[in-house]
């Protein structure tokens, strides 16, 4: 089951009331793909008022925020944004992007591509708030919608920074039309029509012009400026007094707007600044300490009756007060992001680092007892609680397991310091099993070190008269060193490991529960790193036996990783005794189960679909055999999955040399090697043998020689 999405951000946000409209820039926008400029020169509205008038389009909006920066989170976004236009496009994509283990991007992309060139009419989509995305798999992705994106497809960014999309190149091939600051910024006819027809304040052309040259055209700064000269009786005087750049002149607005308001009004503004997006029930739980207190223990507070909070958030957006309402009810708002930055450093400033500490936490509580971990988290971190967001973080491990998300648990875990992380070893457990499927074997021991610290004990010092959950944490360290020794290629160290650990697998009272998982449901991951270990060194005759059992382990102690890796282990040692058919069964078998649990896309599938591929090659079936093996190695990718990424490129590589692509060939072992080295050396030597064959091939045998010397002499 994947993360709920936020549907506030799929809403264009609506036209405040008494909007300026700026026809000679729609005009030329409808043609845009780039707005670029400092926050506060109407990017948003300017995006929003030129998407209303696509008429003979269908139009989509996004709003992104820092959150986004997951490539899976982003995509599933960014095509929900366009599901939200009615048209039916982008479900196999959506299909890709919910399952546990997501495919490539550019698989996800290709699909979303498909769907817009066959089937879509004219498509208008923004995206707001672009800056924010900062992750190069987001770009490299975009990039690739943006290079193939059909002709009635348009896509507009709205920036603060030029982002990293080849706009060089874009230019060159007149592929991009480009609104910078230079063309926002209000004419002085302009800043005359919104100061006095749309904010009311009939000032003289002089007082205008000059607002328009302190300000420099500067939509938010004008607002700010109109909100407070109204109701004042000296106008001109003010205006005259102002001075300085747009800095000092943006600090003295806020002031002037703050003082304006009356006290609980500036009250509800600082301490709901802390806040990415608000609601009446989260400011009641910001600002009462009852409703905080009901909503931290991840209950929800009863949003039944009229919210004090309500009221203030309509009269904010009556006043016009930078309050962006996210969607069509009136239920979610944003402040206008500089007034919520500035806002923010005045209440930093006037109630100190405890209170926004204090604020921080009660916001966190709030999102976590609806599920928005994400949120959460990021609120304990600036609330200066590393360890809260620790634990929460500990309370959301399971989900992120039965979801398959293990590089966002430890991409989540790894934003921590290291020393909140040390009362909750099963966290830093947890981290180390996820790091390890993702293939960052380094991340994983460097954890396991972590918590022998915190347990205060060794590994290397495992006695029955430890305390059950020391001894059974370090039963759970070993096992995973057995794993990671697996895949250095260090057998024997593989072995030595378990055989130490099996009497604790073994015992009455290894249900019960242990640091992270009870050692008895560690009992398939030895039997199956022990096989493995055997069949390494030769010992293949009872392979397919001990994988059918091992298989079973994993499914009675519901492992779904597991089973994926016997049934590959299984599929390759039939095929290896020429058992085609029971071969292909057994990974057709595994492949019809990913897809039930929706993970036929996932990086599991790919070690069912490399085994198919090797079947096909074995069959003679070159073209299934590659298409297989293709998409079986593009899957492996994204957590550098060995069983995935070794039957792959062993198999496109001897498609290649059979066709006489012999550079073709070399190049697709060296980058499977260079993928699997750090965390799979035994896999690497594999790649490294096959392309000694692939070397004499070409004639080159004196690096063919070598490699063989190095081998006879280890």
């Amino acid at each position: 089951m994947s993360t709920p999405l936020l549907t506030t951000k799929l809403f264009a946000p609506p036209a405040p009331p008494g909007r300026q409209q700026r026809p000679r820039h729609t005009a030329r926008q409808a043609e845009g793909t780039l707005i670029s400029a400092p926050p506060g020169f109407g990017k948003t509205c300017l995006a929003a008022d030129w998407l209303a008038r696509q008429t003979a389009a269908r139009s989509a909006w996004l709003s992104l925020d820092a959150g986004d920066n997951d490539p899976v989170r982003f995509w599933r976004y960014l095509t929900a944004a366009i599901q939200t236009t009615g048209l039916d496009l982008g479900q196999a994509a959506a299909d890709m992007l919910a399952a546990p283990q997501p495919p490539p991007l550019e698989a996800v992309v290709t699909s979303l591509l498909n769907d817009l060139a066959e089937n879509a009419p004219a498509l208008a989509l923004v995206l707001d708030d672009y800056h924010l995305i900062t992750n190069p798999a987001i770009h490299d992705s975009l990039s690739f919608l943006l290079d193939h994106l059909p002709p009635q497809a348009h896509l507009c960014l709205l920036t603060r920074e030029d982002p990293p999309l080849a706009l060089a190149r874009r230019r060159g091939r007149g592929q991009v039309i480009e609104v910078r600051a230079a063309d926002l910024r209000f004419s002085d006819e302009e800043v005359g029509l919104f100061l006095n027809q749309s904010m009311g304040l009939d000032l003289s052309a002089a007082d205008a012009a000059t607002l328009a040259a302190r300000t420099e055209g500067w939509i938010v700064g004008l607002q700010m400026a109109a909100i407070s000269l109204q109701g004042r009786a000296d106008r001109h005087a003010l205006i005259q007094s102002f001075a300085g750049d747009d800095r000092y002149i943006a600090d003295y607005l806020i002031e002037e707007v703050l003082q304006r308001q009356p006290a609980p009004i500036q009250d509800f503004l600082l301490k709901t600044s802390v806040l990415e997006r608000l609601c009446a029930p989260l400011c009641d739980a910001l600002l009462d300490d009852g409703a905080a207190a009901r909503t931290a223990d991840g209950h929800a507070a009863a949003d039944v009756g009229r919210s004090p909070s309500a009221d203030v958030l309509q009269k904010l957006e009556r006043a016009n007060l930078f309050l962006v309402p996210l969607d069509n009810r009136r239920e979610w708002y944003r402040y206008h992001h500089l007034f919520a930055e500035l806002l923010h450093q005045r209440l930093l400033l006037g109630a100190g680092p405890q209170v926004v500490a204090g604020l921080h936490q009660r916001a966190g509580a709030w999102l976590a007892g609806r599920g928005w971990y994400h949120e959460a988290v990021r609120h304990y971190q600036q609330a200066g609680q590393p360890a809260e967001a620790a634990r929460l973080a500990v309370r959301a491990c399971g989900d992120f397991f039965a979801r398959g998300e293990l590089r966002e648990l430890t991409t989540l875990v790894k934003a921590l310091p290291l020393d909140s992380l040390a009362p909750y070893p099963e966290l830093l457990v947890a981290y180390a099993w996820a790091a390890l499927g993702v293939g960052d074997a380094e991340a994983a021991a460097g954890a396991l070190e972590v918590v022998e610290g915190q347990l205060g004990v060794s590994a290397d010092q495992l006695s029955a008269d430890l305390p059950r959950r020391t001894w059974s944490g370090l039963v759970e360290l070993l096992v995973i060193r057995a794993q990671l020794e697996n895949g250095r290629g260090r057998m024997d160290r593989v072995l030595a490991l378990l055989e130490r650990v099996q009497p604790y697998l073994d015992r009455p009272d290894a249900d019960l529960p242990g640091l992270h998982n009870p050692p008895a449901n560690l009992r398939p991951v030895a039997a199956f790193n022990r096989e493995l270990a055997h069949e390494t060194e030769g010992r293949t005759a009872v392979a397919v036996a001990a994988y059918r059992e091992a298989a079973g382990r994993a499914e009675q102690y519901q492992n779904p990783y597991l089973i994926s890796f016997c049934a590959g282990r299984l599929g390759f040692n039939l095929t290896l005794q020429g058992q085609l058919r029971a071969a292909a069964q057994v990974l057709a078998h595994e492949l019809e189960r990913l897809e039930k649990q929706g993970n036929r896309q996932s990086p599991l599938a790919s070690i069912a679909l490399t085994g198919l591929g090797t079947v096909d090659y074995e069959r003679g079936d070159q073209p299934t055999a590659r298409r297989r093996l293709e998409l079986g190695y593009q899957l492996a990718q994204p957590w550098r999955n060995a069983e995935g990424l070794r039957a792959g490129a062993l198999g496109l590589a001897g498609l290649r040399l059979a066709a006489g692509d012999l550079s073709g060939s070399l190049a697709i072992l060296e980058e499977a090697a260079e993928l699997c080295r750090r965390h799979a050396s035994a896999v690497s030597a594999d790649l490294e043998a096959f392309r000694a064959v692939v070397l004499a091939r070409a004639g080159r045998l004196a690096e063919a020689g070598h490699w063989a010397s190095r081998r006879m002499g280890a």
